[in-house]
């Protein structure tokens, strides 16, 4: 019997767009979408990401960091898991587009796989589709990467008036190699196909019953999560999620029973939510700024309109 493949997670790494106060952003100055601005400074937020450079330009320089930070050849990287939820320019998803991204950041081993349908949760698809080709024995290598930015014609606002989109993105290296980082134990996720689309909702009363459904969505994949580790939600150094409002990092707290210092909260404010970048950006800063020993767990919690996913990490 063949030994079991362990993954490990190294080199994370990110590019943020430049840093502006969401009360800079025209649709929160005129009335009655004051009103949300006033609402959206109460729940923490106060600064987005912005630029110009398109989603590939910005993956690009993300790749980059996390090439420098690695130990391993850009030469024997297996794939590009790349997520995005920005198609506004049809050339962003252009076959052509994707194989210069890869030119000119020296993967030329590597296949392009793209993850889109778990919007915000995506990047723990990535994982997961990254951790059970590499368990198989298909890839060895596997970098992964999420970016985003906003076109000048769409609202930042996230629906319902709950956050900002930022531009950013995140990349890491998965591996069967053991290299500085963390192991990946645990992906799971979960889709509810009956939730209706947020973007269609006006009445109040219905988007009160969508967000009772993605409170109960969230709740039920951590509570699958437990089960399945065979953990108490008090095993974990840290909680990293997403950057949506310190309201739902307050709904994460119910749920596993935890006090509020078990969230990173850190980004916040400083840049709101930079949709499937957010757990890596989180994790990158907690695990620079904090000191982290071998053994300690992770818990990376993150969902998209109806879907969610969590992940459980172990310092190497």
């Amino acid at each position: 019997m063949s030994a079991k493949v362990q993954v490990y997670m190294t080199a994370l790494g990110y590019h943020l767009g430049d840093s502006c106060p969401i009360s800079e952003i025209k649709e929160l100055t005129i009335k009655p979408e004051e009103e949300i601005l006033e609402t959206l400074l109460e729940v923490g937020l106060e600064n987005y990401a912005k630029t110009r450079l398109s989603p590939l330009e910005i993956a690009k320089k993300s790749i980059e960091i996390t090439l420098n930070k690695a130990s391993i050849k850009s030469g024997d990287i297996d794939a590009l898991v790349y997520v995005t939820s920005s198609f506004w320019n049809p050339s962003f998803s252009s076959t052509k587009e994707i194989s210069r991204l890869i030119y000119e950041v020296d993967l030329n081993n590597a296949y392009p796989v793209g993850v889109f349908f778990s919007e915000c949760s995506s990047m723990l698809t990535a994982i997961r589709i990254a951790s059970n080709f590499i368990k198989a024995g298909e890839w060895k290598n596997v970098l992964v990467v999420s970016s985003d930015t906003i076109s000048d014609n769409d609202t930042r606002i996230i629906p319902p008036n709950t956050s900002i989109s930022s531009d950013a993105a995140a990349s890491c290296i998965l591996t069967s190699e053991r290299e500085e980082g963390f192991e990946v134990l645990y992906t799971t996720q979960q889709i509810d196909t009956a939730m209706p689309d947020i973007f269609t909702l006006e009445d109040m009363e219905e988007i009160e019953q969508y967000l009772k459904a993605s409170d109960q969505g969230m709740k039920e994949i951590l509570d699958k999560t437990m089960k399945d580790m065979r953990m108490n939600p008090k095993d974990f150094q840290k909680i990293i999620t997403m950057n949506l409002n310190s309201s739902v990092s307050q709904t994460v707290c119910k749920y596993l029973d935890v006090e509020i210092e078990k969230i990173f909260q850190d980004n916040i404010p400083r840049f709101a939510h930079a949709l499937a970048s957010d757990i890596l950006i989180n994790l990158c800063d907690f695990s620079s700024n904090y000191a982290t020993e071998s053994g300690n767990f992770l818990l990376l919690m993150a969902m998209g309109t109806n879907t969610w996913g969590t992940s459980v990490l172990c310092k190497v």
